[in-house]
């Protein structure tokens, strides 16, 4: 082999009389640039005390080493003697994926997704353990999925705000998880689950569905009715009051509150599985009861707590109306509802908009007495004016104020 001495060549002066041609930055033998286009702005000088191991490197085009003895002078590139071939020393192979094989794959990776502007690659210590990552197309799945199963949920002609700002967090669902019933009766997406796991429960024990045809759930904004007992402010117009169905065969007890009348409801235990809500009557100490269908056997039989077991997943009963002693529809055993600790309003904001409130609940404020009764339930004041532009909320809300 024979030692190469790069030494500084000087450069002809050019007579060329367009001094626009050349610049500071026109690459010469004086002033070289970096291959590959990049400006050679801050190149290495001088290279001293360079290792063997540097000077003996492997020419890909000529297929044999020259040793190179680089002197400390400056650098100078004879591009035409460049490989574009990837230089690898002399060395003995590796086994295949060996510790340098990974670190030369590593720094490829690496200068890839860097002039990709994508993140850097960390490189995991050797006594690490890589952490299996889900695919974002499985992390993003159960989001569209929700919004998906959202619209199919609402009722033509029902829908919820545009834009996320005003987009209720609940929606209405179907309260039986049977395909058959699925589009007869609905409720908020707060309580269903609640309810269908009370419902199997009481199935379990006494084989009645409570969730198959109940007597009512969510009721229209707007709808108005005249039957006794009922109200035009309903719970049932927040999605979170059920009416059970009123047709099986019912044990009814009076369970009287403080300053009203209550009621408890039972079914017969059918089957062998245990409860902790299971229940018999005493002929001895009687209940009060309200309806007995068995008459003088109910004592033979056992009975499941559908009340204790409805409290135990969160709802609760109401108190019957006044006048329930002589009117049926005012008793209300049959009325269930989960408020949460919310308000009405809040309630009704978590599936609906504030503008489809205002549209629909403006359709039943008619007078002073309605709007002091939504007042009550946690209506806004400013909410209140946009519901009945034409009354003076404040004054009406501040003059029945003074009055307590």
């Amino acid at each position: 082999m024979s030692d190469r001495t790069f030494a500084r060549r000087k450069t002809a002066t050019s007579t060329f009389s367009q001094p626009s041609l050349v610049s500071s930055t026109t690459p010469t033998l004086a002033n070289p640039t970096r291959g590959f286009g990049l400006t050679n702005n801050n190149v290495i000088q001088k290279a001293t005390d360079v290792s063997k191991e540097q000077q003996e490197v492997q020419s890909a085009d000529e297929g044999s080493l020259e040793q190179l003895t680089i002197q400390e002078k400056p650098l100078g590139h004879d591009i035409s003697r460049i490989s574009f071939r990837r230089p690898q020393a002399k060395l003995t192979v590796g086994e295949p994926g060996d510790q340098y094989e990974q670190e030369a794959d590593w720094m490829a990776n690496r200068v890839m997704s860097m002039s990709d502007n994508a993140p850097q690659v960390q490189r995991l210590e050797e006594d690490e353990n890589p952490v299996q990552m889900s695919s974002l197309a499985q992390s993003i799945t159960p989001v569209v999925q929700r919004q998906a199963d959202e619209q199919i949920q609402m009722k033509p002609g029902e829908t919820q705000a545009s834009g996320d700002v005003d987009k209720p967090p609940n929606t209405l669902i179907p309260l039986s998880s049977d395909p058959a019933d699925q589009n007869k009766h609905r409720a908020s997406d707060a309580i269903v689950l609640d309810f269908r796991a009370a419902a199997k429960e009481v199935q379990d024990n006494t084989g009645i569905d409570l969730t198959k045809s109940p007597g009512d759930t969510v009721r229209n904004m707007a709808g108005r009715t005249s039957k006794p007992g009922a109200d035009n402010f309903s719970w049932h117009k927040t999605g979170r009051a059920i009416d059970i169905n009123q047709g099986h065969k019912w044990v009814i007890t009076q369970d009287p509150a403080p300053d009203s009348m209550q009621f408890r409801i039972y079914l017969e235990k059918k089957g062998s599985k245990e409860s902790n809500h299971t229940h018999t009557f005493s002929n001895k100490t009687p209940p009060n009861f309200h309806v007995n269908p068995f008459g003088k056997n109910i004592y033979k039989k056992t009975f499941i707590d559908v009340t204790a077991i409805l409290i135990k997943y969160g709802f609760s009963r109401i108190s019957a109306h006044d006048g329930w002693e002589k009117t049926q529809t005012k008793q209300e055993w049959w009325h269930y509802e989960k408020r949460d600790g919310k308000k009405m309003y809040q309630a009704l904001r978590d599936i609906y908009s504030e503008q489809q409130i205002i549209t629909e609940y403006s359709k039943l404020v008619t007078n002073e007495k309605s709007l002091l009764r939504l007042h009550r339930e946690g209506f806004p004041p400013d909410t209140l004016q946009k519901i009945a532009p034409k009354m003076n909320v404040k004054q009406i809300i501040e003059r029945e104020m003074s009055k307590k």
